[in-house]
């Protein structure tokens, strides 16, 4: 992390979305992010982890308002994105990009390569000439391994790993002050993923990039995140600094979240005692009271089911735990710890 200025501030941010229940049934609310507070500063990369549902994607894109938030506010650079009108929003884009999960699916069949790099380059700096913009294209292609005899190629001519550097260029040619990385890596082969992860890092270091990376692989998030942000059923419920929550996680899903991470030493593997997620994850339509985990949790108590834990600091992050001070030296991120105790074996 650069140790910059605060860049983002997100505040009590939520998104509801509305269900029809059958076919003459009653609207019901969908709780898809609730109550999320966080912030960014410059130069730092935030990993954003849960499991499959939990409203990662949903927060990035209710950040960049792709998707409009119920309620809650994001300040960019000291500018509240919420107040902004549709020009006014429009106009502040150039500071806010994404790059999205599906490279293919990201990029318009019918341009080239060069014209796809170049689209934010011609919307925000129309004054630039033609040569100009080849040239800001040709050097971003450089960036990201991308050979300049590319250019005039089509989409469907690349490989998923080639496509996503693409997305990546166009992402980040406007020089923009926030990336929101939606998935990057998750739709290609293990053996791209290190190349894709390998460049963001770099592009970060040379380029001072701040970034929000979503995933729900948790050792790619390590590698290349300062701090991470645990989401559980659209709240967060653990953020703090990336070694910390790693090495000594304080609520017990992130401790079971960490503990299904593969191990690549084959000696350590097979010493290791799995503790796998059981139980369903409650519906964001009728969410549990209290905590949202407690239905999962081998540690809830009554205070659980009827009042919900709040983020508060516990050493060195934030959580949001009734039992963080009694329970955190029984969780091992390892998978080593009693399972009996844990209850999530």
């Amino acid at each position: 992390m650069s140790g910059g200025t605060t860049l983002l501030e997100v505040e009590n941010l939520t998104k509801t979305f509305a269900l029809r229940h059958g076919l003459f049934g009653r609207v019901l609310p969908v709780h898809a992010v609730s109550d999320v507070s966080f912030t960014l500063a410059t130069g730092e990369t935030l990993g954003v982890v849960g499991e499959s549902g939990c409203g990662k994607s949903t927060l990035g894109r209710t950040i960049l308002r792709l998707i409009e938030p119920s309620s809650g506010r994001v300040v960019l650079a000291g500018q509240s994105l919420t107040d902004l009108d549709t020009e006014a929003l429009r106009a502040r884009r150039r500071d806010m990009q994404i790059i999205f999960q599906d490279p293919i699916a990201s990029l318009d069949p019918r341009m080239t390569v060069g014209d796809i790099i170049a689209e934010p380059l011609t919307t925000y700096e129309p004054q630039l000439t033609r040569g100009e913009r080849q040239a800001r294209v040709l050097d971003m292609m450089e960036r990201v391994g991308l050979q300049p005899e590319m250019i005039n190629r089509y989409p469907h001519e690349f490989s998923g790993g080639q496509a996503q550097r693409i997305g990546i260029a166009r992402a980040i040619v406007q020089n923009p002050r926030l990336v929101i990385c939606d998935e990057p890596v998750s739709a290609l082969d293990v053996s791209i993923r290190a190349q894709i992860i390998n460049l963001l890092a770099e592009l970060k270091a040379t380029l001072d990039l701040t970034l929000m990376f979503i995933s729900h692989d948790l050792s790619v998030v390590r590698h290349i995140s300062d701090r991470i942000l645990v989401l559980y059923l659209g709240r967060v419920i653990e953020v703090g600094p990336t070694d910390a929550v790693f090495e000594r996680p304080s609520h017990p899903y992130t401790a079971a979240l960490l503990s299904s991470v593969l191990v690549p030493d084959p000696e350590v593997a097979r010493h290791r005692e799995a503790t796998p997620l059981t139980g369903e994850v409650p519906s964001p339509i009728n969410p549990p009271s209290g905590c949202a985990f407690r239905s999962r949790c081998p540690f809830a108590i009554d205070r659980c089911a009827a009042e919900r834990p709040e983020l508060r600091p516990y050493d060195g992050r934030d959580v949001a735990c009734h039992r963080v001070e009694e329970i955190t030296d029984r969780l091992d991120p390892s998978g080593g710890q009693d399972t009996t105790t844990f209850g999530l074996g």
